[in-house]
């Protein structure tokens, strides 16, 4: 057995994510065992979990796939994010740290910092990280979207409105991200 997911299989996971959820969910469900060392196949089945709101299993499935490609940006950036809106800022921030040795113009570096930022209640630096970040684009809607969600919380923060109850990490657990 091959360690790499077929592009085709992949692209049909995809298509079928994109979809129906449940029906994305059930195709990886079958496939992912096939290819337990394809990292990509890991995070489109943790992304997967994630949007239907299943986020212990997603976490272990994209922390899987970072696991398998420590190099996987786009993973370990989610990852992060997912660790943060579920309230482990600490987690959050050790997952997303490796990013920082990213070229200082990396759409991920810039990304990863601007939700360090955001976590320290630094408004400003995160909206200044984010906006860089957006930018530049990811090439991938639903990452661009979840930072632009998070931008306009900085901006409205860093321009005077009054940040929900507690931390940052609240913030994000009161909606700021879609998933």
């Amino acid at each position: 057995m091959d360690d790499q997911c077929p592009a085709d299989i992949t692209r049909l996971a995809v298509q079928r994510m994109e979809s129906d959820a449940d029906g994305g969910l059930a195709y990886l469900e079958g496939v992912t065992p096939l290819y337990p060392k394809d990292g990509e196949l890991l995070f489109l089945y943790g992304s997967c979990l994630a949007s239907l709101r299943r986020y212990a299993e997603a976490e272990r499935a994209i922390t899987q796939a970072v696991d398998l490609a420590p190099g996987f940006h786009v993973a370990r950036l989610q990852l992060g994010l997912l660790r943060l809106t579920q309230g482990d800022a600490d987690g959050a921030s050790r997952t997303l740290r490796p990013l920082e040795e990213l070229a200082t113009d990396d759409v991920y570096r810039l990304f990863a910092s601007g939700l360090q930022h955001f976590m320290r209640d630094e408004w400003a630096s995160a909206s200044e990280m984010l906006g860089k970040g957006l930018a530049r684009s990811s090439g991938n809607p639903p990452l661009d979207g979840n930072m632009r969600l998070l931008l306009d919380k900085a901006v409205a923060f860093r321009d005077g409105g009054a940040p929900q109850v507690g931390s940052a990490a609240q913030t994000l657990l009161t909606g700021a991200t879609r998933h």
